[in-house]
């Protein structure tokens, strides 16, 4: 019985194995704690699924962070699974593919305005 029996948590933002919200989502199960996995699209669907078997969850749906419509969607559909949840993590994050050349992140505002949208679009969730 670990500390987080009981729980239940909303992981948004696993894009592989290698993700830090991945790590999260396994930690927080072997604590107990029942997961409910997001995905951005059909291309990472997969790789969620994967992290949900470790997990040992059946809650896999697909959250378009970028769009208020996507956000509310995602409430929708796990709404059909759970009426309420205890814990979210965002472990969200975007950068145009030019913005990621050589620097970690190009000082550049207009690429970096999509980063900083999706954010905080996100951070407050619903």
């Amino acid at each position: 019985m670990g500390f987080l029996t009981g729980k239940k948590a909303l992981i948004v933002g696993v894009a592989s194995n290698r993700s830090i919200a991945w790590g999260i989502a396994e930690a927080m199960a072997k604590q107990g704690c029942e997961i409910a996995l997001t995905y951005q699209n059909e291309k990472l669907k997969k790789r969620v699924d994967k992290c949900a078997v470790v997990c040992n969850s059946d809650i896999v749906i697909p959250c378009d962070v970028g769009t208020d419509a996507g956000i509310e969607e995602s409430f929708r559909e796990l709404k059909k699974h759970w009426d309420n949840f205890d814990i979210v993590v965002h472990s969200v994050a975007f950068a145009p593919r030019e913005a990621l050349d050589g620097i970690i992140l190009k000082p550049l505002r207009v690429k970096t305005l999509p980063l900083l949208t999706i954010l905080a679009l996100t951070v407050s969730l619903h």
